[in-house]
C-alpha cells in the first residue's frame, strides 16, 4: 500500500512539473490587443531628437532621453552642431541631421 502511494505521489509531481513547464514556455497574448496585431520592434540604435534648449550661453539638445551639447557622444554619434530645430551629428566621419518633428514645435 505504501509503495502504491509513493508511486502515485511521484506521478503527480512529475505531471505537475511538466504542466508548469508547458505554461512557462508559452507566450501569452496581450488580451487588450486586437486579434492579428503585429508587434514591430523599433531599432534601438535610432536617435530621436526630442527637444532643443537655448540657455543663452549655448544650446543643448535632448536626444533619445539624454541631454547633450556640442562635442558630446551618444553611442558612435558625436554631436557637431545644435540648431534651432535640428542637430547635426557625425558617425564614422559622415555628418547626418536630426530634425524635430513638426508636432513638437508647431507650424
Amino acid at each position: 500500500m505504501i509503495r502504491h502511494s509513493v508511486y502515485l505521489i511521484c506521478v503527480f509531481l512529475l505531471l505537475n512539473g511538466l504542466q508548469a513547464h508547458a505554461v512557462e514556455s508559452q507566450t501569452l497574448r496581450d488580451p487588450t490587443r486586437p486579434l492579428g496585431h503585429i508587434v514591430v520592434q523599433r531599432n534601438s540604435a535610432a536617435l530621436n531628437l526630442q527637444a532643443v534648449l537655448d540657455h543663452g550661453n549655448g544650446k543643448e539638445a535632448i536626444i533619445s532621453g539624454q541631454r547633450v551639447k556640442v562635442g558630446d557622444r551618444i553611442g558612435k554619434a558625436r554631436i557637431v552642431k545644435i540648431e534651432e530645430k535640428a542637430v547635426v551629428y557625425s558617425v564614422d566621419g559622415v555628418n547626418r541631421r536630426l530634425s524635430l518633428r513638426q508636432s513638437v514645435y508647431g507650424k
